[in-house]
């Protein structure tokens, strides 16, 4: 029987009386985002944004820099690299490329333009799968995306009710305007939070793929060493990376985790699995669709109660 929880995440947003009322750091006049997926299953994704910087803070320390995550083993983009924190220590992800963009010749009334495309090969675990969260401290005066698969597009989007997709075939776009910014209050939850989700495939669909993915990686013990305590030896022997999922949607053999001594979430939850026994239980942002970028820990039928302590 599959599982799946959903995890109370709390994020900070104010009523949008409130929010107009505060003088914005900087203003998106336009932002937009295009996703495209291939029949043969690789995936064009461009970004273009159009951003007036208002006052010193916007360009000193909010927007000197952009930040591009991506995987060069499925992925092709150009600029300057880095490689992402949340990667370091962890040799086999070392691969990963956080591509920085820094803003020169900025100012008080300058407007920064970027337009930058990812292109994907066919066979990424995470094609087909898009995620927006409009969770910038900076107002949208106007936000286009559009998303085309070869099948009818599965989507959902909570910025604007009353915003319906125009259509063209398989490729659906929207268009919003004046999307209020965010400030910090606690206790807001995140599920209050707007965002457009795009999928090539129903939520069933998306979870049986993350089900097997995880049981495939669990079924395979070749060269698994076996263990007398499998939780004190994940504990103390395995360390746990907090690399996203969506950033490198796929398992590492396990034998190749036990010999590097460090996992993913996904990747203990399988050694776990694999050594102790048990069905993989995933834990989903509250308040957003299954998926596989939504995706915030997989846990064990073992040890599930454990989940509500996030």
């Amino acid at each position: 029987m599959k599982r799946i929880i959903f995890l109370s995440i709390f994020f900070s947003l104010l009523p949008l009386s409130q929010a107009q009322a505060q003088k914005s750091e900087a203003v998106y006049n336009k932002l937009s985002e295009s996703y495209t997926l291939n029949a043969d299953g690789s995936s064009v994704y461009n970004q273009r944004k159009e951003l007036t910087l208002n006052t010193i803070r916007s360009f000193d320390s909010m927007y000197g820099e952009t930040f591009i995550v991506y995987d060069p083993q499925w992925q092709s983009v150009q600029i300057n690299e880095a490689l992402p924190s949340y990667a370091a220590d962890a040799p086999d992800h070392n691969r990963l490329k956080e591509l920085v963009v820094t803003h020169t010749g900025t100012e008080i009334g300058a407007k920064i333009v970027l337009d930058y495309t990812v292109r994907t090969k066919a066979g990424y675990p995470a094609a087909g799968e898009f995620l927006r969260v409009m969770d910038d401290r900076s107002p949208v005066s106007e936000y286009s995306v559009s998303y085309a698969s070869p099948s009818e597009p599965y989507y959902e989007q909570t910025v604007a009710a009353d915003v319906r997709p125009v259509r063209n075939g398989n490729k659906l776009t929207f268009t919003f305007r004046n999307i209020a910014e965010l400030y910090p209050e606690p206790n807001v939850a995140m599920s209050e939070v707007p965002y457009v989700y795009f999928s090539a495939k129903p939520e069933e669909e998306r979870v049986a793929k993350i089900m097997d993915m995880i049981s495939s990686v669990a079924s395979d013990k070749a060269n698994l060493k076996g263990v007398a305590s499998p939780d004190e030896y994940i504990s103390k022997e395995i360390a746990l990376k907090d690399i996203p999922f969506s950033v490198v949607p796929a398992l590492r053999p396990l034998s190749r985790v036990q010999m590097t001594a460090y996992a993913t979430r996904a990747e203990r939850a399988a050694l776990r699995i694999a050594l102790d026994g048990g069905e993989p239980v995933l834990a989903f942002e509250k308040g957003r669709p299954a998926s596989i970028l939504t995706l915030k820990d997989v846990l064990t039928d073992k040890d599930e109660a454990d989940a509500w302590t996030y």
